[in-house]
């Protein structure tokens, strides 16, 4: 607990808890979170492993010329 200061033993003890799955709208209401929700839902509800999993972000343009963002997620 050195290395993050204010860090307490109750926000440990929190970040320790396992993940849970809610459809919570004070959660969802957030527009990343959302469609990040949107999206693993509409293409099944698989589970990856976050253990070795990369998250890569590039800009594109898309075949209209816009702006698009790129997520890649690599797991197991």
């Amino acid at each position: 607990m050195k290395l993050v200061p204010g860090l307490t033993d109750d926000l440990l003890k929190e970040m320790q808890k396992p993940p849970v799955r809610s459809d919570d709208p004070s959660i969802i209401q957030e527009p990343h979170v959302y469609r990040m929700t949107e999206v693993c839902a509409q293409y099944g509800d698989g589970s990856m492993s976050a253990i070795d999993c990369t998250l890569d972000m590039e800009r594109v343009t898309g075949s209209q010329g816009e702006a698009r963002c790129k997520i890649t997620l690599n797991g197991k």
